[in-house]
Order: structure tokens, then sequence, then C-alpha cells
């Protein structure tokens, strides 16, 4: 029985293994679309390699509308890349897929199919030439006129003389074949050997949200912004933008307007809508002004918040600033807690002789030792972790002392 299971095993094996077609970068699938220039789309890789469609690819495509508010909310300030759809079965945009492609018998041809609108099937909208050899990354293109003109994806919504405000995706399929057929149609049943992608289309902008910067703290050579933002769709990232203070005013307003794109930006680490932002690297005692926006995995983005300025100080001076030295040095920087502490030495410690005894002692001894909790990472998080104790213990404190205060005035009255 085994010696007539082997041969069939070895030819099974040697057919999975005559032609395969992945993802050139299977950890970020390449995905290009070219206009007048060429950018890359943001794409979300699935965890299995967008082997079936439940777990395809995404791909996100922005499109350009005629609307001037379209031209300022796009990430950089020349809206001609983007494509754009011309009427509901012609676009301007090439796309240019790149893929990993093994061909070791057999001449083969690599297809790019659409979902049909009706069934589970593709319909084929474009086709390499015959592939004989191998290639680490093959580039393949089809245009937004094959989209929309296959018959499969209505694209009446996204032709570019609409309000900027629709998303719409549609599922592709691409897999090899033999270079003898000449399919139209494909069943990923049928032909397992290929990826799936879902191709986004949005021309949604953020015209009436607004991210607002609350604050700014300041510490050595750092700025930290605490921003709010609002619940944006496909959300990639925060972005801060850092001026001089002797720059033009910009606050609040788009991208766009102020004259303004990504290359302005740094992205925020903390990859949330509302928070912190740490702008980081920065000329100690130089003021700058600092922006807050949000931006979708479209490369559309969100007003400019309004902007505040501040100046970052030597950690020296901002601790004798402070005046506060062990726990300045750990948070490096201005704290509410901080404020929790003075409160505690002026209205506590200064009125007693042991309080003021230890508060001489502590300004006495704390600066020699300051710098060297601000260089650790160790020491600074145990003060913080101290300070924090403090803060929380007397606020708790605070409330319960006035809870027995009422209690004991309504008692004393009854």
């Amino acid at each position: 029985m085994l010696k007539i299971l082997i041969p069939f095993i070895i030819l099974i094996s040697v057919q999975i293994q005559a032609k395969s077609l992945r993802d050139a970068n299977a950890d970020a699938p390449l995905v290009e679309i070219v206009n007048t220039n060429v950018f890359t789309l943001t794409v979300d890789a699935s965890t299995d390699g967008g082997l079936s469609s439940d777990f395809a690819h995404e791909v996100y495509v922005p499109l350009q509308t005629t609307t001037t508010a379209n031209t300022n909310y796009y990430k950089t300030s020349t809206r001609a890349n983007l494509p754009k759809v011309t009427s509901a079965t012609a676009g301007n945009g090439t796309f240019r897929f790149y893929f990993e492609i093994d061909v070791d018998a057999t001449a083969q041809k690599a297809h790019i199919a659409i979902k049909n609108s009706a069934d589970d099937k593709y319909t084929i909208i474009a086709s390499s030439g015959t592939i004989s050899g191998d290639f680490a990354s093959y580039g393949m293109t089809f245009t937004l006129t094959d989209v929309c003109g296959s018959g499969q994806f209505e694209c009446t919504t996204l032709v570019e003389d609409q309000n900027p405000s629709i998303k719409k995706n549609t599922f592709l399929y691409v897999f090899l074949d033999d270079d003898t057929n000449a399919p139209t149609t494909v069943d990923p049943a049928v032909n397992t050997s290929g990826i799936f992608y879902e191709l986004k289309f949005s021309t949604k902008i953020y015209d009436s949200n607004t991210v607002t910067l609350n604050s700014l703290e300041k510490g050595d050579s750092q700025l930290i912004a605490n921003f709010s933002g609002f619940g944006m769709e496909d959300f990639e990232g925060a972005y801060t933008i850092l001026r001089t203070c002797t720059s033009s005013t910009s606050s609040g307003g788009t991208l766009g307007a102020l004259g303004l794109s990504i290359d302005n930006a740094t992205k925020v680490d903390n990859g949330q809508t509302s928070g912190q932002a740490k702008a980081k690297n920065l000329s100690n005692n130089t003021c700058y002004k600092v922006n807050v926006f949000l931006l979708d995995k479209y490369g559309f983005a969100s007003l400019v918040s309004n902007d505040l300025e501040e100046t970052p100080e030597l950690i020296q001076a901002l601790l004798k600033s402070q005046s506060c030295f062990f726990f300045s040095a750990g948070f490096g920087k201005h704290h509410f807690v901080l404020d929790s502490l003075r409160s505690f030495r002026d209205d506590f410690l200064m009125k007693t002789i042991p309080g003021k005894i230890f508060t001489q002692a502590y300004y006495a001894l704390a600066p020699k030792f300051a710098m060297d909790i601000y260089h650790s990472p160790f020491l600074s998080a145990l003060f913080r972790g101290i300070g924090y104790t403090f803060h929380y213990f007397f606020h708790i404190l605070s409330v319960l002392i006035s809870v027995l205060l009422l209690r004991r005035i309504r008692y004393g009255r009854s």
C-alpha cells in the first residue's frame, strides 16, 4: 500500500510546488497608485496572507473630488496625485501590485479578477503576459477604468463631482493559470492558488470634527501636548506640527489651507485619538508653536487643532523653577502631582517646626541627587510612583476630613 501511495504523494507535491503566487512583501504587501506621480497605498496585511476572502488584505484608496475641501484635507498639498472616478465606468489612475511568483514547469499567466455582484465568482479585469520564470517582485497593473468598467462594481457615487462623503469597497482575487487557458471568470473555490484583496475607496473628509490642544507641558528638550480628538474611522495616527513661535499664525484650519503636509508633522507614538503627544529633541530656551491633527488610513486629515506655545528648559532650570527636586526629576516636566506636593509643603510642613527642619534639609541635599534620579529610569519611575501615591492619598484624606467635618456640623446642630 505504501509503495502505491509514495508516487501519488510525490505527484501531488510536484503539482503543488509547480506554481505559486504570494505577496512580494508578506509583512506589508506593496500596492502603488499612479496618476501624475507614484505613491504607496496603506495596506492592512491579513494574518493568513490573504488566502481567503474572509481574511483579505485591506487596501485603502483615497479618491479625488472637485470639492475644494477635498484638496485641503488630503495629507499632502499635491492633490493631483489622487486617482479620480470621471464617470460611472471610467476613471484616472493605475494600480500596481507586487507579487513573488514561482513557475517551475508550465508557463503561466497572472490574472486580477473582481468579485461578481451576483455570485461568489470573479470576473478577470487584467492579465499579465506569459510568465516562464521566477520573480521576487513581479509588478502587475490595472486601472480605475478596469474596476468601474467591469460591470461588477458600481462607481456612480464615487464620481469626482459628488460630495466628499462616500466609502465603498469591492474584492479582488489575483491568481495564476496555465498560459494556454483564457478564462473570463474564476471560482476561488476551485482555483485556490491566489490572494484576496479588499479594495476600499473613500472620498470622506472630516470637515466638522475638531481636535483640541488642551495644554502644553514643558520638559528638558521636549514638550508634552495633551489633546482631545474624536472617533475617526479607519484611524491611522495622530500627528503634531511644530514651528518656532515667530512663524505665522496657523490656529485651526486644514493642512492644505495652511500650506502644510504630512512632511511637516511627526507621528504621535500613543496610537490613540486622544491623549498625550511628546515632541522630543527640541532646543531648550526656544519657543515652539504646537498643533495636532488626526489622519485616517486613506490619507485624509482632520482639521488642525488650535495652537499653543511653550518653551522647553534645561532640566537644571526646570528643577529649580519647580522647587521640588526629587519629584521634578522623576517626572522630567511640570506635572499636577508637583502642585499637590508643593501645597502639602506650604499648608502642612511649613506650619510645624519639624516640618520646617525637614524642608530645609531637603532643599540642602536634594539638588545634589536630582540629576541622578533624572538619568535613572528606575529611580525616575520610583519617584513618580511615590508622587502619585502621595497625591491620591492626600486627596482622599482631604475628602474624608471634609465629610467628617460636615457630619460633625450636622450632628452638632441637631
